[in-house]
């Protein structure tokens, strides 16, 4: 039976589908026309957010506390949300076939899922947290 990974493990890949994400992504703008009304825009906005992904990610591996673990994550998310639009315009514009364009938006999909999960289950943790602090300070 295998052993179970270690949070450490698990956020270090998490790191690289994260920067494979932002790879992909940069991959793909490469290949979108030059010419194109929009299409500046797809590449530096699509360019930023998914890499920001990634690097809101790396900075939770260090936070100070909880809330900073959550303002990171849910940075982290809100750069996966604006990504998946600039992915979800660029497919209704028809630069590439759906064959190409589905599995990013998939991956893209898994990421938010992912990462609402964290922020998800951190704030309720904090919650959790605060309530137990205000029990502790009223008695």
């Amino acid at each position: 039976m295998p052993r179970e990974k270690t949070a450490t493990e698990k956020s270090d890949e998490l790191l690289e589908r994260l920067v494979s994400f932002a790879d992909r992504c940069m991959t793909l703008l490469q290949a979108l026309p030059r010419n194109r009304i929009g299409v500046a825009n797809f590449r530096d906005q699509l360019t930023r957010s998914s890499t920001a992904i990634a690097a809101n990610y790396a900075e939770t591996t260090a936070p100070e506390s909880r809330r900073d673990f959550a303002s990171k994550m849910s940075k982290a998310l809100k750069e996966a949300k604006e990504s998946r639009l600039w992915l979800f315009l660029i497919s209704k514009r028809g630069f590439f076939a759906e064959e190409r364009m589905q599995p990013i938006l998939d991956e893209v999909n898994a990421i938010i899922r992912i990462l609402g999960k964290g922020v998800s289950t951190t704030r309720k943790g904090i919650v959790e947290e605060d309530a137990s602090a205000t029990d502790d300070a009223g008695q």
